[in-house]
């Protein structure tokens, strides 16, 4: 496997060192929920089967897949992998649904690990990739110093469709809101996500400034 490069590694430990939260698993917890509840309103009915999370951090969010009847598995760089240069050491056709939380921003050449995403994937398997809209982030998508590549709905649909996924969908990252959203234009969802405020369990925030979404989700059917 070959190396991923000392800024990203030192990125990694930091972050993790921010997820020592003892609310983690309920926050993750709402993750899957809204994961899952995407993926059936576009048609995705799958319940079960082998999972994987792609950057999986601290494995929480594999946790809770595990705990709601999920083969979960989880990988990321303190495994040794580079994703943009090392294959996935899973065989072919043999996972249902692959997750990338706040991943593929990080990714300066996603060639590699987009077409590793295909070749895991069962047919009619799933990837989920939440991630931020850069229309809505503007140049605040560079406060973070190992963003790397910033995309808009269209182009990461654009860039999913390059390598075979050509039921694509992407929405608003909300949780704790009516389904009914995802029905709406992408662009009338962003409006929604600037101006009403989402689900926050931070107490010390305003609660007109919780939660306003500037985060996209987007499934992609192989």
């Amino acid at each position: 496997m070959s190396t991923t490069s000392d800024q990203t590694k030192v990125y990694f430990e930091k972050r993790i060192e921010t997820l020592n939260d003892p609310d983690r698993y309920k926050t993750c917890l709402l993750s899957h929920k809204t994961i899952i509840r995407f993926l059936r309103h576009h048609g995705f009915k799958k319940q079960s089967g082998k999972y994987l999370d792609i950057g999986c951090g601290d494995g929480v969010l594999c946790k809770v897949f595990k705990d709601h009847g999920w083969d979960a598995h989880g990988l990321d760089i303190s495994d040794g992998i580079n994703f943009e240069t090392d294959t996935i050491p899973f065989e072919d056709n043999s996972i249902a649904l692959i997750t990338l939380y706040g991943v593929i921003e990080h990714i300066s050449n996603p060639h590699m690990l987009i077409t590793e995403i295909y070749r895991l994937l069962e047919n009619g398997g799933a990837c989920v990739m939440i991630t931020p809209n850069i229309k809505s982030e503007g140049l605040s998508f560079y406060d973070d110093p190992d963003h790397r590549k910033p995309y808009s709905p269209r182009g990461l649909s654009w860039l999913m469709r390059m390598y075979g996924f050509n039921s694509n969908k992407i929405g608003l990252w909300t949780v704790r809101k009516p389904t009914a959203l995802w029905s709406l234009s992408i662009d009338l969802q962003f409006m929604i996500g600037k101006l009403i405020p989402f689900y926050g369990r931070n107490q010390n925030v305003p609660n007109f400034l919780k939660g306003r979404s500037k985060t996209m989700i987007g499934s992609f059917i192989k």
